[in-house]
């Protein structure tokens, strides 16, 4: 026995006009492929949103870099 995502009528009868089939509406259909392009576009935007800004994600790189390098070197060295 397979399971399928169909719950039987009322009648008991194995007939695919009686199966409500849960999950396989036009709704739940367009549910999908919205929420499917919504995930593109924000993954797209990801890639493209330092090419077209480049300030706004390479200063944060830098002074990361910079405070983290700062930070190596101070417990290297000493803060002399």
């Amino acid at each position: 026995m397979s399971h399928r995502n169909v719950v039987k009528s009322s009648s008991g009868v194995d007939d695919d006009a009686d199966n409500v089939y849960i999950g396989r509406s036009e709704v739940a259909m367009w549910i999908r492929v919205v929420s499917s392009w919504i995930c593109m576009l924000i993954y797209i935007w990801s890639l493209i949103a330092p090419v077209l800004l480049p300030d706004r994600y390479v200063s944060r790189n830098v002074e990361m870099t910079l405070e983290v390098a700062h930070a190596v070197l101070v417990c290297s060295f000493g803060d002399d």
